[in-house]
């Protein structure tokens, strides 16, 4: 069966990310930024008459694609409606079974790690960036998992020790786990793609790491988001605020804070492709929209984050 017609919807969506190959009885996962091929957010699910449905499950987004073949009359375009609300049912249906499994899963995996602390090879990652911190909600949202099983494509390819960070959305029920892989020595696995999310239980979309909860600062409440774990403590450590860490830069674009905010900031990477930036622009004109008080916070060198930043001043000290 040709898949033209989906192939042309995918490249339009996301240019350079459509799959080689689609697989016809289960959904196929894709990445949709050609420079993260290992963040495969975007996937399809095939029907047997070639129609599908294509989605971004990080962005939230799905479009149903019709069958090859022109419609010839008012009775057959009815026909078509009527089988595509079919089709979206039972792809809602799949869908929302999959989701009550990921979260059982979720909580289990959770549930099977270890608390975080500075003796562990977790701690002694986070300490080896400076970003190891006490109290917040550390010991609600952070565990330690000795061999967390890691997949590439639906592929066992080992158990690694791991940082499990809980997402959470606007209302803090789980969405998803956040994985960082180590190696044996506490520095980054040397896999594929370190840093991964498991299946979400809900949309990920406004969902954030909850590391510490808002307070009070010169008369607003107020919260910061950055993209990553790392990124978030060290703006923590680098100024004191309370933050939420969005996981990526698509995720920063669409947080949602809570209604209590007042005062929005936001620590965005510096990136060279300006995603970042991008994602904190977006964030800012929806915060000022909403009557915030917001301000967007970049590192000065073009490849940096905070955690960058973080790391050259605790060298330049103990150079001094």
């Amino acid at each position: 069966m040709s898949f033209t017609h989906i192939r042309t919807l995918i490249e339009r969506l996301w240019p350079g990310c459509c799959p080689a190959d689609f697989d016809t009885h289960r959904i196929t996962r894709f990445a949709t930024d050609p420079s993260k091929r290992h963040s495969k957010s975007g996937w399809i699910r095939l029907f047997p008459d070639g129609a599908a449905v294509v989605g971004d499950f990080r962005a939230d987004f799905k479009q149903y694609v019709a069958a090859n073949g022109p419609v010839r009359s008012p009775g057959e375009a009815r026909r078509i409606v009527a089988k595509a609300a079919r089709l979206q049912e039972q792809q809602r249906l799949e869908e929302a079974e999959m989701r009550t499994h990921a979260k059982a899963d979720n909580a289990a995996f959770f549930d099977s790690a270890d608390p975080l602390t500075q003796h562990d090879l977790g701690g002694k990652y986070l300490h080896s960036r400076h970003v190891y911190f006490h109290g917040g909600n550390k010991d609600r949202v952070l565990r330690f998992h000795k061999a967390a099983p890691y997949f590439e494509d639906r592929v066992l390819i080992g158990y690694f020790p791991a940082i499990l960070s809980r997402v959470t959305d606007v209302n803090d029920e789980a969405v998803a786990i956040h994985r960082t892989y180590l190696d044996p020595m506490g520095g980054k696995a040397r896999v594929g793609n370190p840093k991964k999310l498991t299946m979400a239980s809900a949309p990920l979309v406004g969902s954030s790491i909850k590391l510490f909860k808002p307070r009070v600062c010169n008369g607003l409440r107020t919260i910061a988001i950055a993209e990553g774990l790392e990124t978030a403590v060290a703006c923590f450590v680098l100024n004191g605020v309370p933050v939420e860490a969005a996981t990526s830069a698509s995720l920063m674009r669409g947080y949602v804070w809570h209604r209590s905010i007042e005062n929005l900031l936001i620590y965005t990477d510096n990136d060279e492709n300006g995603a970042g930036q991008i994602a904190g622009a977006k964030l800012a004109t929806r915060a000022h929209q909403a009557g915030l008080d917001c301000r967007i916070l970049t590192p000065r060198n073009v490849g940096e984050d905070w955690a960058d930043v973080l790391m050259n001043s605790r060298a330049k000290e103990q150079r001094l």
